[in-house]
C-alpha cells in the first residue's frame, strides 16, 4: 500500500466524530462528482447506447417489472 494511502488512513481514523462527520460529506461529493463525470464521458462515447437499446426493447416486448 502506497505510504500516501497509510498516512491518510491514520489521519482518518484520528478524526473527531465531528471532523469525521465533515469528512463524509465533504468525501460523498467528492465521490459523487467524479462518478458524474465518468458517467457523463460514457454517455458522450456512446459506450452505453447497447446496454439502453436492449433495455427499450425489454419494456418493449413486456419483459419489464414495474416498480
Amino acid at each position: 500500500m502506497a505510504d500516501a494511502l497509510i498516512r491518510l488512513k491514520e489521519q482518518v481514523a484520528a478524526l473527531s466524530a465531528e471532523e469525521l462527520r465533515h469528512f463524509r460529506a465533504w468525501f460523498g461529493e467528492f465521490d459523487a462528482e467524479g462518478w458524474n463525470e465518468l458517467f457523463s464521458n460514457d454517455v458522450e462515447r456512446g459506450a452505453l447506447d447497447e446496454i439502453a437499446a436492449e433495455a427499450v426493447e425489454h419494456c418493449a416486448n413486456e419483459k419489464c417489472k414495474a416498480i
